[in-house]
């Protein structure tokens, strides 16, 4: 179709509402409709069975309702901006008061609107509305204002069932990752048992035990230094690998020492976070980043290799076994929660002998270049969806 057949026009005059959600709190208990919260968006879906209730009156239930093919966006917070279609739902489930539903009209596909909203354009839009304001956000009003291309009806159908079959690839490579990611896992459970039961009665060590020297804190920019330098993010350390991209440049009244640079022998620990099941997370650095430092927010381990293999620590440490413990001994300060060292130097775990440790190593780097195949394949896969996706809002395929 030729891209002048296309129009575009503020998705005001064409949705049928753009509507805010339900102020209430959640509950555990089965009482009330569905309550979806931006926390129930992971990984691009929902997993309706762990999505809490609500109790609500019912003219605000009644008006917060969701259906297949709305559109729900994050006002505020770390995902702002982020959107979801609602492909399936319960018959009886209403969005929280930090989403904004945007139900489209008869003159649109939703599934189309939605792929626009994964867009550069889309984001720009976004930015360029949130300049100036003190705490940037999406609201009704900007909504309203983005100006979406849209072709005829059956054009908007045929580009969203080309988008998502192309998406429907990178949602099985990822896939594919996560049960590779399972298959570690097993591999763990299978030699070592649960680290939590101990059942093969394998000896405890505390972190303090296996420490080659003493931990070290990250340090704290100024918002008065002069000197720049790049500094690790928490995301570095807090989702499942260790992230090298995730950095920023901030101020230090001294230039970091080389001392504080991230190293690939330290395991860096996060110390402090506004999410508990955050706080702990730890992982080796995927290289040695000279001109990098770690925050204050997080603390690095020295490891000595004669007691324990880096990679069996990586693993162990992030088990539910470390977990509980960190979560147990974690203190809240203007909400955020926090693990000092001599906590975390006394957390325990279990330590087999090394040259169980050593075959476990050998078993997950099998799997690890399995995932490298795996993890090539969806960065190809990423970088054709973006050409695919520029192409299609430009009337071009």
């Amino acid at each position: 179709m030729r891209e002048d057949e296309w129009k575009t026009m503020p998705l005001g005059e064409f949705a049928e509402s753009v509507d805010y959600g339900v102020t209430a709190s959640a509950t555990e208990q089965p009482v009330g409709p569905k309550f979806l919260r931006i926390t129930d968006i992971q990984g691009g879906a929902v997993n309706w069975n762990r999505v809490p209730w609500c109790e609500c009156d019912m003219r605000s239930a009644s008006g917060a309702r969701l259906k297949t093919g709305d559109i729900v966006f994050a006002r505020t917070g770390a995902t702002t901006g982020k959107s979801f279609l609602i492909r399936d739902c319960p018959t009886d489930a209403v969005f929280a008061s930090y989403l904004i539903r945007v139900r489209v009209g008869t003159s649109a596909e939703p599934r189309f609107v939605s792929h626009f909203f994964q867009t550069e354009n889309y984001w720009a839009q976004v930015a360029k509305g949130a300049r100036g304001v003190a705490q940037p956000g999406v609201n009704a009003t900007t909504l309203k204002a983005l100006q979406i291309p849209l072709p005829p009806l059956a054009e908007q159908r045929r580009v969203a069932e080309v988008l998502d079959q192309a998406e429907a690839l990178r949602v099985k490579r990822r896939a594919a990752l996560a049960q590779l990611d399972s298959l570690t896992q097993s591999l763990f459970l299978k030699l070592f048992g649960d680290p939590e039961t101990n059942p093969k009665g394998w000896p405890l060590m505390s972190l303090r035990e296996v420490l080659s020297i003493p931990l070290r804190n990250g340090l704290s920019p100024s918002k008065a230094g002069k000197v720049n330098a790049k500094v690790l993010t928490l995301s570095a350390i807090t989702g499942s690998d260790f992230d090298a991209t995730a950095w920023k440049t901030s101020t230090f009244v001294l230039r970091p020492p080389a001392s504080q640079s991230v190293d690939e022998e330290d395991f860096l620990i996060c110390r402090g976070n506004g999410n508990i099941r955050m706080v702990g997370k730890g992982y080796f650095p995927s290289c040695a980043m000279p001109e990098t430092t770690f925050p204050d927010t997080m603390i690095a381990a020295r490891i000595a290799s004669n007691r324990i293999e880096r990679t069996f620590l990586q693993h162990v440490w992030n088990s539910p076994a470390v977990r509980r413990q960190v979560e147990s001994l974690a203190r809240t300060t203007n909400g955020t929660f926090k693990v000092n060292q001599p906590s975390l130097e006394g957390i325990s775990f279990v330590v087999p002998p090394l040259p169980w440790q050593r075959e476990f190593v050998h078993r997950v780097t099998a799997v690890e270049k399995l995932k490298t195949v795996q993890r090539a394949s969806l960065t190809e896969l990423n970088a054709l969806f973006a050409s695919l996706q520029h192409r299609a809002f430009r009337g071009e395929i």
